[in-house]
């Protein structure tokens, strides 16, 4: 991977267009995350509308119910953690980086047992193959009016460790989707693969034996699982799968 160092002193523009300008100092971050909460805190107290409150905030921002699902999120979040698509209703799991996940999951894990707050730095690869380390704070949340809200974040990004060559971030890219491919079943795999070969839906029931209608769900489950847009789109991943050496098809 070639490394390009950046001054914490970076402009936003430089750093990612999205997102604002990070501050350097913790207690100022200290500072921003008290006052998100405390307006947060008091629109919910007062049934307002919280997504009115998260737009105001320039950093990305985001409240999560008991079991880690996305309910609320500002634009900035949406714009570098979620690449434009709406997380909500969404488990971290379902559109972060594999980079980010983990700790994800483990934070929200501290909060949901009992910790109060946290305040941490982390390491992340966006979508578009950079490296930024972060900044995050969570906060446990309660609401009478709203039971089942549970965590607040605020994550701000302080600055990009390094750039990755197209080339290496297609290839990360692409294996990324590659694991998500093998946790497929067996019958799943197979099925997108007839459906690259050129087989219909007819043809591959009669292979499986299985109904036509059990193809077509099954074909929905994997764009869904694979997040593709189309039957197209599922032919040309498994193509790249063979043109890169993860597997051979005979596609």
């Amino acid at each position: 991977m070639d490394s390009m160092p950046i001054d914490d002193a970076i402009s936003n523009e430089q750093l990612f267009p999205h997102v604002p300008h990070a501050r350097t100092a913790l207690a100022e971050f200290e500072t921003l995350v008290q006052s998100v909460f405390d307006d947060v805190a008091g629109c919910l107290l007062d049934n307002g509308q919280l997504d009115s409150v998260l737009a105001k905030v320039a950093t990305p921002v985001y409240v999560k119910d008991e079991n880690w699902r996305i309910l609320y999120s500002n634009p900035a979040y949406i714009q570098f953690f979620a690449t434009d698509l709406v997380p909500i209703g969404c488990a971290g799991e379902t559109f972060l980086d594999e980079s980010i996940i983990h700790v994800s999951q483990a934070s929200d894990q501290l909060i949901s047992k009992g910790a109060d707050r946290l305040f941490f730095e982390h390491v992340g690869t966006h979508s578009d193959g950079r490296t930024y380390l972060m900044r995050t704070a969570k906060r446990a949340l309660t609401s009478k009016e709203n039971p089942g809200i549970s965590i607040l974040g605020v994550t701000e990004i302080v600055k990009l460790i390094s750039v990755e060559s197209d080339k290496l971030s297609q290839r990360r890219l692409l294996a990324q989707q590659w694991d998500k491919f093998r946790l497929l079943d067996e019958r799943d795999r197979d099925i997108a693969v007839a459906i690259a070969q050129g087989h219909g839906s007819a043809e591959i029931a009669e292979q499986h034996d299985i109904t036509k209608r059990t193809v077509e769900n099954r074909r929905k489950h994997l764009l869904r699982h694979m997040k593709l847009e189309s039957q197209l789109g599922l032919v040309k991943l498994i193509v790249r799968f063979e043109e890169n050496g993860f597997a051979e098809f005979h596609v």
